[in-house]
């Protein structure tokens, strides 16, 4: 483990993989500007924090209605 993962800063790779989503549909995210990066230098990371508050900040889809399974 890095020091930046025990931090709780992740790179772009590791971020996407927390998210369980695609890094392009990451990459996409960022620059909508809904999850705020970190500079260290020349480097990118994105605070654990940041991909909670993120997560937390979505809509609750409601689950599938039972019964409706297979039904058109």
């Amino acid at each position: 483990m890095s020091i930046a993962t025990q931090r709780g800063l992740l790179s772009r790779e590791q971020a996407a993989e927390y998210l369980s989503i695609s890094l392009r549909s990451f990459t996409r995210i960022v620059a909508s500007e809904s999850i705020p990066r970190r500079r260290i230098g020349c480097i990118v990371r994105y605070a654990v924090r940041d991909l909670d508050n993120y997560i937390d900040s979505l809509p609750n889809s409601p689950g599938p209605k039972p019964g409706k399974r297979g039904e058109e």
